[in-house]
């Protein structure tokens, strides 16, 4: 859901490699493949310099981190209500009903916005 930027200090050794395939209890396989970094065991939160919730929207451009530590959620509720999920900003405005926006899906599928970012390099609705 999010990812950290980190500085690791020098001389610090990392483990770097594959992600193996793993089979889920299901049967599920789980191909496996991607990059893999291991730190050391107990190392730093000092080490983080900014964070990024990770979205489709922002996979697509350049990389933009915060120094906000990300809040914990304890109901799903709680993921997406108040903080934009394409800049993580909080200075969200709720749409009224008369304000929404409704997406027509070219299969049918129809979605209301309910919430728009007010950052004005953002301007995402959800």
């Amino acid at each position: 859901m999010y990812e950290a930027k980190i500085i690791v200090p020098k001389n610090i050794i990392i483990s770097v490699g594959v992600v193996a395939p793993v089979v889920l209890k299901t049967k599920t396989v789980l191909a496996g493949g991607a990059d893999q970094i291991l730190l050391p065991k107990d190392w730093s939160e000092d080490w983080i310099v900014g964070y990024r919730r990770i979205t489709s929207r922002q996979l697509q451009s350049e990389p933009v981190f915060v120094n906000d530590k990300p809040p914990k959620y304890n109901k799903k509720d709680e993921l997406y209500s108040m903080i934009c999920p394409c800049c993580r900003g909080t200075n969200i405005e709720q749409l009224d009903e008369s304000n929404r926006i409704t997406v027509y899906g070219k299969r049918g599928g129809v979605c209301k916005m309910k919430c728009h970012c007010l950052n004005a390099k953002c301007d995402y609705y959800w």
